[in-house]
């Protein structure tokens, strides 16, 4: 046939539900700690990466820096993230957890991943592992349009913004 997808199943909307699902599961675990899925992936970087900057929690999180920057702040007000000045580039900050930080950390780890086990509950452990295995191809495989703001439409410039018209 001349369709890409067998039995006609799109993976475009396939993959946006199954994202819903995820982000509900999370959203469902998270609210008990006041915590957003991004506020809880940050965190996650910083435990992964600790003394990391807001620069490689934009890229591990796949999120523009001034995102990392809005989540940072919000979760330094709650008094669990802290930054600390780079002893290496006087212009970064490490970010590292506080203690309040630390011990939340360690209270929403089950269930975030409780969240996700939820999420693929249905299929058995070497389905798991393969429908893992394919999406990282798929991501890796593509990976120069897993950036933040690919799909978005690019802002119109109006007739007196536009270069050429400084030439005039």
């Amino acid at each position: 046939g001349s369709t890409a997808i067998p039995g006609r199943r799109a993976p475009v909307f396939l993959a946006n539900q199954f994202a819903l699902v995820i982000r509900g599961l999370m959203a469902e675990a998270l609210e008990p700690y006041g915590l957003t899925h991004q506020q809880w992936g940050v965190i996650v970087a910083i435990v992964r990466e600790p003394g990391t900057d807001q620069r490689r929690v934009a890229e591990r999180r796949n999120i523009d820096v001034n995102t990392a920057s809005r989540l940072i702040d919000e979760l330094e007000a709650l008094k669990l993230v802290r930054r600390v000045p780079s002893p290496t580039d006087r212009r970064a900050n490490q970010l590292l957890l506080t203690r309040a930080g630390a011990r939340l950390q360690k209270m929403v780890q089950g269930p975030s991943l409780s969240a996700q086990d939820r999420a693929l509950a249905t299929l058995n452990k070497r389905e798991k592992t393969l429908l893992c295995d394919l999406l990282t191809r798929v991501v890796e495989a593509n990976r120069g349009y897993a950036v933040p703001g690919v799909g978005r439409r690019k802002p119109v410039r109006k007739a007196s913004e536009h270069p050429s018209s400084a030439l005039a």
